[in-house]
């Protein structure tokens, strides 16, 4: 039974997680999930008025990271995508409920087994004061409670819980030299790496045209207007000013629609040099 079926056996509910080892600024806070379960999601509650004061949320199994992104990819991908957002939540979500199928929604629930030691790391910063309003500065003492959709795993008892795919988030920065065409072949790619989404930052370099491709040979050409009107129209995602979301399930088949990286390479066209920061999401196959 793979971590699909293994979602679907019991569908998710919410629990509450233990509390936290950590209790200031610029330090990792801990807390030890449960083992022998699916993760579907993790929320975060805090009492913080800047959610970029989180600079990364992690899940590791037995110390390997499994993914990382910061606060600020979390709430960007919030305001990417529409959706509800609260003061001091952040969220993680790891299952695609907004996929159609339920193979494209549960492939990257993370499935645990009991023999597994799982840890949730949020990396908090240096508290914010910078807003010229008080009552938007972070609070003196930061506070963090998690909670999260999990459900019994059936295979709990077998050393890696059934596992076959794990969920990949984390960030990588690639670099333009100049304008015009800018060439980037994905890092680590392989037939068993794919790719569900890709956010670029475009502080400082901004990006007109996308084209993929899997050695020389080209399987999307897209233009910016089109990229912004897909997500809009298929993904019901909304155009956040500074980033470029390049969405491969916008169509909502989380499973299918994933590309793999095996040979995957980008052409951009940009209008100048810089750094263009790249948050990755997808999924592994393990076994």
């Amino acid at each position: 039974m793979n971590a699909s079926a293994i979602a679907l056996a019991i569908m998710p509910a919410m629990l509450q997680c233990a509390s936290p080892a950590g209790s200031g600024y610029n330090e990792e806070w801990a807390i030890k999930l449960r083992a022998g379960m699916v993760f579907h999601g993790l929320e975060l509650e805090t009492n913080l008025k800047n959610k970029d004061t989180i600079k990364k949320v992690s899940i590791d199994i037995g110390g390997t990271p499994i993914v990382s992104p910061s606060g600020k990819i979390l709430n960007l991908i919030d305001d990417l995508y529409a959706k509800h957002k609260a003061d001091g939540r952040l969220v993680l979500n790891l299952a695609k409920f907004e996929c159609r199928s339920p193979q494209g929604i549960y492939k990257t629930a993370l499935a645990t087994s009991i023999f597994d030691d799982v840890t949730l790391k949020v990396e908090f910063g240096s508290r914010n004061t910078t807003d010229a309003d008080s009552a938007n500065h972070d609070p003196a003492v930061p506070t963090l409670k998690a909670k999260g959709y999990m459900s019994e795993n059936p295979m709990a008892n077998v050393a890696g819980g059934g596992r076959k795919f794990l969920p990949i988030q984390y960030e990588l920065t690639q670099i333009s030299a100049a304008a015009g065409k800018h060439d980037w072949i994905f890092p680590s790619g392989s037939v068993n790496r794919s790719l569900q989404r890709l956010i670029l930052d475009e502080s400082e370099v901004s990006i007109s045209r996308v084209i993929v491709k899997r050695g020389a040979k080209v399987i999307r050409e897209m233009t910016r207007s089109d990229i912004d009107f897909g997500n809009s129209r298929y993904a019901d995602a909304v155009s956040v000013p500074g980033f470029l979301l390049i969405d491969f399930i916008q169509f909502g088949f989380g499973a299918n629609d994933a590309i793999t990286t095996e040979g995957l390479n980008f052409e951009f066209e940009v209008d100048g040099p810089g750094a263009i920061r790249t948050f990755v999401d997808g999924f592994d196959r393990i076994a």
